[in-house]
């Protein structure tokens, strides 16, 4: 009898399983263009697959970009529709066929940051058509950022939810975590060096953490302020990695219980060069500063490789542990410098 049960609502359940994947939405093509004045362009436009970034297709464009997304719904508008979006660099507007359903609250300069900020909209049954329905995207974004759309998906609004809630997750929640342990940890090494001053690598410390609390904060940014611009918000995120880099360096070496002054003072002149260069340097040249990128990373990186030979000189359990540590940090520095190079 259980069994017969059993068999009844699994009759039941398969009908209502395969209408609901029949009628899930489909996109059928997604294409880009580069905004040449307000309205949507006419030609131009090219099949593009998300994410997608215009940089390298259109180099001596780098003011704004459309996105059409074009998709269909077997079952019309009788079924429940829900777009997501993970991210649009650095600002954008979000059209349903005709009507605007949500734009940002800067797009002109300083542009707000969507680079890092999922969004979920249910879509309104009014606006959408039988068949022949299209998503309508304008990113605002410069050339030296990396513009374009991130992951974009249609469907039903339970699923997208979920989908929205983890990479919220990913891109905003743990990092405000990590932002929050950073300054707690900041606040405690502060305290113990004031308490005694003798013990710099507390201070140094601290300072690190400080730094690298400032530059995940520049991550989850939305609103532009203080800065003026996006190269001026570069400007700033730059400097701050700038002072992380340094800060990191000295406090290993103090740390691997190294004196070494003449490397101190030439770090220490490569910082304050790059941060020169990294104020001076005009917004029009903003990308020259990936070079001050890649060469602070390559700082962090040498640190990185030379601690585990200071660790097998010294046999002491700290410096192993951390020389480990180090290992796994430049093997998710180069995760990460891949995928900001594409």
């Amino acid at each position: 009898m259980r069994l017969l049960v059993w068999l009844a609502a699994l009759m039941l359940w398969l009908p209502a399983g395969v209408l609901a994947n029949t009628c899930a939405p489909r996109i059928v093509s997604v294409q880009a263009a580069p905004a040449l004045d307000g309205a949507r362009p006419l030609t131009g436009w090219v099949n593009v697959t998300l994410p997608d970034t215009w940089t390298i297709r259109w180099p001596a464009h780098g003011n704004s970009g459309w996105y059409r997304i074009d998709w269909e719904s077997p079952c019309g508008r009788d079924q429940p529709v829900a777009l997501a979006v993970v991210n649009i660099v650095m600002a954008g507007e979000v059209f349903v066929n005709s009507e605007l359903i949500w734009r940002d609250q800067s797009l002109v300069e300083p542009l707000s940051r969507s680079w890092n900020m999922p969004r979920y909209w249910l879509l309104p049954k009014a606006l959408l058509k039988e068949q022949g329905n299209s998503i309508w995207v304008r990113v605002h974004g410069l050339s030296s950022q990396t513009p374009g759309l991130g992951r974009l998906r249609i469907g039903h609004p339970s699923e997208l939810r979920q989908w929205t809630a983890q990479a919220t997750w990913s891109l905003r929640t743990i990092y405000m975590v990590c932002i929050t342990v950073s300054l707690v940890l900041c606040l405690l090494f502060s305290f113990a060096w004031l308490h005694n001053r003798n013990q710099k690598l507390y201070g140094w410390y601290a300072l690190n953490l400080m730094c690298w609390a400032l530059m995940l904060y520049f991550m989850v940014m939305t609103d532009p302020w203080p800065f003026s611009s996006t190269p001026a918000f570069a400007k700033g995120n730059l400097l701050v990695f700038i002072a992380f880099t340094y800060t990191f360096c000295i406090f290993t070496l103090r740390f691997a219980e190294l004196r070494l002054m003449r490397l101190e003072l030439t770090l220490a002149c490569i910082c304050s060069l790059c941060a020169v260069f990294a104020l001076s340097v005009p917004d029009a040249q903003i990308a020259l500063s990936q070079a001050v990128w890649l060469l602070m990373f390559c700082l962090c990186a040498l640190v990185c490789l030379l601690f585990p030979l200071r660790a097998l000189q010294t046999r002491t359990p700290a410096h192993i542990v951390f020389s480990l540590c180090f290992v796994l940090y430049l093997a998710i520095g180069v995760h990460d410098l891949l995928l900001l190079t594409n």
